[in-house]
């Protein structure tokens, strides 16, 4: 008898959903107040003395910690999001917080951790020091994108191909497949008067011969990011040597991880 019954996933499934949305929510919520704590660090950063320095340290620290537990969300996320395509719904008890720890913790192994080399806290240290040399020494990689203008290792192109715009004065900065950045209301528009006979190809940079498509575009995460960076230094008058005059170091990179 118990053959016949139709078992129904969907009401698992759709409480995976709001699991999914409120550690998504969590997940936000971290990066907003590392973000917020970025600021503070840069007020203390300006105040000096031994008090503020002593601080900043507790700060850095527990920046570290908000961080590894925004990543162990991150786990916790896409373990989820395994389980959720897998599951199959049966008469047997399923035992979901075993098969979640065992695949958060197989993901964390395949896919190591370090703080250090989190862009979001190299965000942290940029903000908090002003200092690009210290966040580097917080960085190890080696970022393989093509200089541009002597600073910013932001894309291989300075200006946007259509509206000949600096990138980091793009409104809402998107990418192609190969990083060439443009802003995207002015992409859309070349798109829209594209020959219909092109399908949906073309060349946007004079004299390449790289083709774009409209589907490959993504939002420029580098180039945000570093419009983030240089509003806040803006915002609160820099911080540290390296950021006084709105010179190009308030427009320093960060790499994408």
């Amino acid at each position: 008898m118990g053959d016949n019954i139709a078992w129904d996933r969907q009401p698992v499934t759709l409480g995976v959903d709001q699991h999914l949305q409120r550690g998504h929510a969590y997940i936000q919520g971290c990066e907003s107040v590392c973000e917020a704590l970025g600021d503070v660090a840069a007020l203390l950063q300006g105040m000096g003395g031994e008090d503020a320095e002593h601080q900043l340290q507790q700060l850095h620290a527990a920046v570290q910690e908000l961080l590894t537990a925004r990543h162990s969300a991150q786990l916790h996320a896409a373990a989820l999001q395994e389980l959720k395509g897998t599951y199959q719904a049966s008469g047997e008890v399923t035992p979901f917080a075993e098969q979640l720890s065992e695949r958060a913790e197989a993901l964390g192994q395949r896919q190591p951790y370090s703080v250090q080399q989190d862009a979001l806290y190299r965000d942290y240290l940029l903000m908090a020091t002003g200092d690009e040399a210290e966040a580097e020494a917080a960085d190890e990689r080696v970022d393989d994108d093509i200089e541009i203008e002597g600073g910013p290792q932001l894309a291989p192109n300075a200006k946007c191909p259509i509206t000949a715009k600096p990138i980091l004065e793009l409104v809402e900065p998107v990418q192609d497949a190969m990083g060439v950045v443009y802003e995207k209301s002015a992409v859309v528009g070349f798109f829209r008067t594209l020959n219909p006979r092109a399908g949906g190809r073309a060349i946007i940079v004079a004299g390449s011969t790289h083709e774009v498509t409209l589907a490959e575009l993504v939002p420029a995460q580098k180039v945000i990011r570093a419009k983030k960076i240089a509003e806040r230094r803006r915002r609160f008058g820099g911080a540290g040597a390296g950021a006084g005059g709105g010179g190009g170091t308030a427009d320093e990179d960060v790499l994408d991880v």
